[in-house]
C-alpha cells in the first residue's frame, strides 16, 4: 500500500480506538519530517491534513469489519455505482447500459484506484 493509503488506515484505527485524530509519536521529536504526505507533525502528534473524512469513514468501517473492511472499501465502492448508472441509462435502451456499466469498469482511472483499498483518489 502507499504511504496515504497506510495513513489513512492508521488514522481511522486510531480515531476508532482513541476517538482521537492525534497519534503521539516521541519520536518526531528528533525526526519531525518522518510521516507521510497526508499527515504532518504538530508539536510531538501526528494529524492528518488531506482527505479528513476518508480517515473518519475508515474508522467507522474498521469497528465494523476490522482490516478486512478497509482492504474493501473502495473496490465495492467502485462497484457500487453501477446500479445507479444503470439506473441513469435505462431510457437509452439496453445496449447503452451495457455500454455505461463496461465503461465505468474500464476506465483506466477505476481501474487503477479501486485496486487501492484506501486511496483517495476514487472516493
Amino acid at each position: 500500500m502507499s504511504p496515504d493509503e497506510t495513513a489513512v488506515a492508521v488514522m481511522g484505527r486510531h480515531l476508532a480506538r482513541t476517538g482521537s485524530l492525534q497519534i503521539d509519536f516521541d519520536l518526531l521529536k528528533d525526526f519531525p519530517w518522518l510521516h507521510s504526505r497526508s499527515l504532518v507533525t504538530q508539536n510531538s502528534y501526528l494529524v492528518p491534513i488531506g482527505f479528513l473524512g476518508l480517515p473518519m469513514l475508515a474508522a467507522g468501517l474498521w469497528r465494523l469489519f476490522g482490516d478486512v473492511g478497509l482492504v474493501w472499501f473502495t473496490p465495492l465502492l467502485a462497484l457500487s455505482v453501477l446500479f445507479p448508472l444503470w439506473k441513469f441509462s435505462q431510457s437509452w435502451g439496453r445496449a447503452a447500459q451495457i455500454a455505461t456499466a463496461l465503461g465505468w469498469l474500464t476506465f483506466p482511472t477505476v481501474i487503477l484506484y479501486a485496486n487501492r483499498g484506501l486511496f483517495p483518489n476514487l472516493v
